[in-house]
């Protein structure tokens, strides 16, 4: 779980430099936490494969609800 807005940007960085030298891989990397949201948002951005959202009630500290995953990412979408 991700304790500080660092460990989330440290998270983010070592997922965005993975990539770059494993292109054909595909893994997911998600921080934990309130703190850690923001790495579930933009999954793409950093090169995880996918994110997870939940359904109904959040199962681990930080989900969000499938439907707000889709207004934000809709959001994003439209910039």
């Amino acid at each position: 779980m991700a304790h500080t807005e660092q460990d989330v940007l440290d998270l983010m960085n070592y997922t965005r430099g993975f990539k770059t030298l494993n292109p054909e891989q595909e893994y997911v990397t998600i921080s934990m936490g309130k703190v850690g949201k923001v790495s579930r948002i933009t999954a793409d951005v950093t090169g995880s494969s996918w994110s997870f959202a939940s359904l109904d009630e959040a199962s681990a500290p930080g989900q969000i609800s499938l439907t707000n995953m889709k207004k934000i990412r809709e959001i994003l979408d439209e910039a």
